[in-house]
């Protein structure tokens, strides 16, 4: 009975794995063409953009700047160039993520979970993890770099209030984390994978 219903779950975490697949493949195509489409727009009137009264972003703060306050058509073109890149990670990322993901799952909607390609599964999974973490640390920091040389912050606020603005990088380690508590998963599942083919070999 429990293993019948172990076998209902992994069913139904394939399937939903599936549609997640395609959702995030959807997502980053569409990213890719609003990228691409304002990357044309900026080129195309980037020197009209900065004249107008401009909303940029600071994390979670939207500030909208007065008339006349111009931002450097730069801004923009780096905005674009982000949601374009940005894109193709989640590409890149959803579908070896997804893929690595249900060929974990799909032995064992069948009832065998320690196949041979789960544990290699696991590690492209850490391995993703590492180089993904890495790549979006590395990617905040440029965007934080970019967004430092072409906005002057101290303008937006009053003189006497702000005579100066320092960027600190930060560098979170919760990407280390997951990925190394995957490649532990892997080796669990490895010894799985040698003692299902010895009782294979048995029977």
């Amino acid at each position: 009975m429990e293993h019948t219903r172990m076998i209902r779950t992994a069913q139904v975490l394939d399937k939903l794995a599936k549609v997640l697949s395609v959702l995030f493949l959807v997502v980053s195509i569409l990213m890719m063409v609003l990228g691409g489409v304002c990357a044309f727009i900026v080129g195309m009137g980037g020197a009209d953009l900065g004249q107008a009264s401009p909303e940029i972003a600071f994390g979670p703060l939207s500030l909208e700047l007065a008339d006349g306050a111009a931002v450097s058509p730069a801004y923009y073109t780096t905005i674009s160039i982000a949601i374009l890149v940005g894109g193709l990670f989640v590409l890149v990322v959803s579908r070896v993520g997804f893929r690595a993901i249900r060929s974990i799952l799909e032995p064992m909607t069948v009832g065998r979970p320690f196949e041979e390609r789960c544990s290699r599964a696991l590690k492209t999974l850490a391995l993703l993890t590492l180089v993904g973490g890495a790549c979006m640390q590395v990617g905040t920091w440029i965007m934080t770099y970019l967004m430092s040389l072409q906005i002057d912050v101290v303008s937006l606020f009053a003189p006497e209030a702000v005579t100066g603005v320092t960027v600190h990088f930060t560098f979170g380690v919760n990407f280390l984390l997951f990925a190394g508590i995957l490649y532990l998963l892997s080796f669990v599942f490895r010894y799985g994978e040698v003692l299902q083919r010895e009782s294979d070999e048995t029977v």
